[in-house]
């Protein structure tokens, strides 16, 4: 690795070679390959793509990215900042999202490229939810704590008000204690939940506390409230059932 950092790639290609021959599933294998693509290409003429995606201008960052690779995008943390640039073209989030899951699965002990995918995930509303629960695991790992927790914070802001989502706002809230924002989103939730919970209907008690005075022998309460039940609805079956039974006692 040291090698292919110094611009020594003739023996960090014997190094490599080495060890592929004697450890072909070695994880070191992925990094020493991309730290020999990085090498191979010149650090000053990164600028112009990186410019250009600074300026929201990611076609065309991209296109620069691509020549100055050659057509092959290279592993390691250049291949993330490509993808991560390509996601912000139209059409172009699934293409990034193959391109960083591929990443993540080659350095599988580095968590930047987990985190990467995690926040990817969380610009669409159809996978929000699914990169808010990998932000959540990785906010336990030290490594990106601080950068898990932030992308976190913001992908719930991002939420639509989804009845079903009140476990994602209390997770965190449950983790950092009180936030503002992510209480009152927490908050809209909750009326969304009972602006849609069918309420009970004011008849079913009536009629519940009017046999409870028949069985109890309270025949003029009991009389009283099945008449009112009558006032309702004169076709009230409840209503008229009940007072048949009063009148019979």
């Amino acid at each position: 690795m040291a090698e292919a950092r110094s611009n020594k790639p003739e023996a960090a290609e014997v190094y490599l070679e080495r060890l592929k021959e004697a450890h072909p599933k070695h994880p070191a294998i992925s990094r020493i390959e991309a730290a020999i693509q990085q090498g191979a290409i010149d650090q000053t003429k990164l600028e112009e793509p990186r410019g250009l995606a600074r300026q929201g201008r990611y076609q065309e960052a991209v296109e620069s990215y691509r020549t100055l690779f050659g057509g092959e995008v290279p592993g390691g943390r250049l291949g993330l900042e490509y993808y991560q640039t390509l996601a912000g073209v139209d059409g172009k989030w699934g293409e990034a999202r193959q391109g960083i899951e591929r990443l993540a699965k080659d350095y599988p002990d580095d968590p930047v490229y987990r985190l990467a995918l995690a926040q990817h995930l969380t610009y669409r509303e159809d996978s929000r939810r699914d990169g808010i629960s990998r932000l959540a695991q990785l906010a336990d790992n030290a490594a990106v704590s601080v950068q898990a927790r932030q992308a976190w914070r913001q992908a719930l802001l991002w939420l639509s008000t989804d009845p079903n989502d009140r476990r994602y706002y209390q997770a965190y809230l449950d983790e950092y204690g009180n936030d503002p924002e992510v209480a009152a989103k927490l908050r809209s939730v909750q009326e969304a939940v009972a602006s849609v919970t069918p309420q009970a209907d004011p008849r079913v008690a009536e009629v519940q506390e009017a046999y409870e005075s028949l069985n109890g022998g309270e025949l003029a309460a009991a009389s009283a409230r099945f008449e009112d039940l009558l006032r309702d609805d004169p076709r009230d079956a409840d209503g008229l059932g009940g007072l048949g039974i009063v009148r019979l006692r």
